[in-house]
């Protein structure tokens, strides 16, 4: 697909989230799944020039500003141990969420992780092994 084809295909999807929003559609889709565990999953920070990974990556500006939404929100941020506890087994706390970030890198150690910690919201880091079990470092680009 050609790059306007692309962009055309984001115009798009964009205007139909925004009629879905205000149609009520979000809330409704919210209410019928809040007894559901919300999984946040952050990929990592990029912070050179240009952009990498597909738009797998945010900035360290855009994540900061993205961690204050939980609090202002109807969400609780729980440790993904209270998630995985099951419903059986914990307190049915509605809209309850989880925020897991992938890859235990040197981004996300250093620019998501303190202001996480700032706001007391309990995460998960997955840590990459790969390179730790076959003992074979990634090569840098």
């Amino acid at each position: 697909a050609s790059d306007r084809d692309s962009e055309w295909g984001r115009d798009l999807k964009s205007v139909i989230l925004s009629v879905a929003k205000q149609l009520g559609l979000f809330a409704v889709a919210s209410s019928i799944t809040r007894a559901q565990i919300r999984i946040i999953a952050y990929h990592g920070i990029w912070f050179r020039d240009g952009h990498y990974g597909n738009h797998l990556f945010m900035s360290p500006e855009n994540f900061q500003s993205r961690i204050y939404w939980p609090k202002e929100s109807k969400y609780q941020v729980v440790p993904l141990a209270r998630a995985l506890d099951g419903p059986k087994t914990r307190d049915n706390v509605p809209y309850e969420t989880v925020i897991t970030i992938d890859d235990g890198w040197y981004d996300p150690n250093k620019y998501m992780v303190p202001p996480l910690e700032n706001e007391s919201l309990p995460t998960t880091i997955d840590v990459y092994t790969g390179a730790v079990d076959s003992q074979i470092a990634i090569p840098k680009s």
